[in-house]
């Protein structure tokens, strides 16, 4: 049900916005995580949905201690060619402890800040609609596939 809720906010999200032009929705995230505890058994699938419009990013997974979480933030990028490195900005809910994510004391979720560097590949995306997205997150690193709403709009 939660996930429902979530995809059903991100459609909300994305009609909210006045064009298509420069929106993104994210579908399904894979990490690897490196450091950190290496006896922990973290989720490594995240159940992404989200929508990216003009930078700004909300969207809803499950995080690697299998706590749903929320996410929103400004993502500030550069173009380069068909790479575009960037950083988001912002605040999540739902984890229990922000410096490492979970805490077995009893903790209960809270808002944490979110710095996340990115590079994205436009390399298929004309032919495509895809954009391929690598994050840094904490210890994890994640990649996800953006589907860009203009291109696959243009189709239609």
């Amino acid at each position: 049900m939660t996930f429902l809720k979530s995809f059903l906010c991100c459609i909300a999200f994305l009609f909210a916005m006045p064009s298509m032009a420069d929106s993104t929705v994210y579908l399904g995230a894979v990490s690897k995580h490196i450091g950190g505890d290496s006896e922990y058994d973290y989720n490594e699938n995240h159940n992404l949905i989200g929508v990216e419009a003009d930078g700004w990013f909300a969207g809803f997974f499950e995080n690697s201690y299998r706590e749903d979480t929320w996410a929103i933030g400004h993502r500030l990028t550069k173009r380069y060619g068909d790479f575009e490195p960037g950083i988001l900005v912002g605040a999540s809910y739902g984890y229990r402890n922000c410096a490492k994510g979970y805490d077995d004391a009893g903790e209960t979720r809270r808002v944490c800040p979110v710095v996340a560097p990115s590079l994205t590949w436009h390399g298929i995306k004309k032919a495509t609609g895809l954009k391929p997205t690598v994050m840094l997150l904490g210890n994890a690193v994640a990649v996800t596939v953006g589907v860009d709403l203009e291109t696959v709009g243009g189709w239609l």
